[in-house]
């Protein structure tokens, strides 16, 4: 019955791998040994497989035993990581920011932005949209994106009405044709 697993089971089968005994973990936890003991009894029964090998001196983990443990690790992770993002929403921390990125964006910088937003932020999700030029300014008009990162060509510069903007670099945009193209064959420079 997955439903009796409790997180306390889990956080004594993770004590147990980390401190290496029961009695360890027992110490631990501030708990008794007996305690410890009848929680991975009980754990065992609500999953219904051996988690110890009680047949030696000392409780030997299982290979299932193992596996379980790999998963009880991730869940208490994600425990933590949803008590955190609860207490940084609570002190006013947006719950998730959309990002429109303009396919121009340079990727080698936005990976470093995202880098460090992570960092700052590690609870704030994040949603990000890439767009061709002129649906990233549409999605933060339409407010279905929070913050932009785009292009400024001048061919949608109508859509920049609506929007506060703030310049953070350039991006310079090469125009190539293939070799066959009409314009690769003139003699002269464009304008």
């Amino acid at each position: 019955m997955l439903e009796s697993v409790t997180l306390d089971q889990l956080r004594m089968l993770v004590a147990i791998d980390d401190a290496g005994s029961f009695t360890a973990a027992a110490r631990r936890l501030a708990r008794a040994q007996s305690a410890v003991s009848h929680a991975i009894t009980r754990l065992e029964v609500d999953l219904g497989v051996k988690l110890f090998d009680r047949t030696t001196r000392k409780p030997v983990i299982t290979s299932a035993g193992q596996a379980v443990l790999v998963e009880a690790r991730t869940i208490l992770g994600r425990v933590g990581h949803l008590k955190a993002r609860a207490r940084a929403i609570a002190a006013g921390e947006e719950a998730e920011l959309s990002l429109a990125v303009s396919v121009v964006a340079p990727r080698a910088a936005m990976i470093d932005l995202l880098k460090a937003f992570r960092t700052e932020f590690p609870s704030v999700g994040l949603r990000m949209f890439v767009e061709e030029v002129g649906g990233a300014p549409q999605l933060l008009i339409d407010q279905h994106a929070d913050l932009g990162l785009v292009g400024r060509p001048s061919l949608a510069a109508s859509l920049f009405e609506e929007l506060e903007t703030v310049a953070v670099g350039a991006v310079d945009i090469v125009a190539v044709a293939p070799p066959d193209h009409p314009l690769a064959k003139l003699d002269r420079p464009l304008s």
